[in-house]
């Protein structure tokens, strides 16, 4: 039996949360692909939800659904994962959605420096390991034309694919962020609850 439950990008007191996990996206998985309009509309519907939201109603903005499945031991040593000995959880659907909540929370994260790195999540990608390691060189610097996304000390000069859609999605969030009623208060850890995923959580075979 499947598991389907909701989980707030942050956890509260009720509802388990999606931050300070490891996901893994197998490479039956295409790359990250959002276009600007795939991001413009969820910002779009997170600015409408922070502006309606009345406080402690229990109100929260629902996601599309992320469906995982917990990987076994014998998995996470053939897919050659870091931290083996921490659960990690395999993308089925809705990496898209995770890859770009994981790009938000790591501008979020740059704005509001008190944030420590439980409000963060770990991605493993099969088809590029080293793209798990961008979202912590992501930083936002003030530029004579508002802020910028940027990520030090990585060459973006000639990026792969996958790296190209993170890039663009940063440089547009970080741009919206600045015309939009959404700020890093929206994002806070307290917040952040009431931002949730129907999470579907596919039990692993027993052998």
């Amino acid at each position: 039996m499947n598991i389907l439950e909701p989980r707030a990008i942050v956890a509260s007191d009720t509802t388990d949360g999606i931050c300070g996990k490891n996901y893994f996206i197998p490479d039956y998985q295409r790359g990250y692909r959002w276009e600007k309009e795939h991001v413009n509309k969820l910002l779009h519907d997170l600015t409408v939800f922070f502006r309606n939201r009345k406080p402690n109603a229990g109100n929260f903005y629902c996601l599309q659904p992320i469906v995982v499945k917990k990987l076994t031991d014998t998995k996470k040593t053939e897919f050659e994962l870091p931290n083996p000995n921490e659960d990690w959880y395999e993308v089925i659907d809705g990496q898209q959605r995770l890859t770009t909540i994981r790009i938000i929370l790591a501008i979020m994260k740059n704005l509001e420096r008190r944030w420590s790195d439980e409000y963060s999540f770990n991605i493993h990608y099969r088809t590029r390991p080293a793209l798990g390691a961008i979202f912590d060189k992501l930083s936002v610097k003030d530029t004579a034309n508002g802020s910028e996304a940027i990520f030090e000390g990585i060459d973006l000069s000639h990026p792969d694919i996958d790296t190209y859609h993170v890039r663009q999605t940063a440089f547009l969030i970080s741009s919206l962020l600045q015309v939009t009623t959404i700020s890093t208060r929206n994002f806070s850890p307290a917040s952040s609850s009431n931002i949730s995923s129907t999470t579907a959580t596919i039990p692993t075979a027993r052998r």
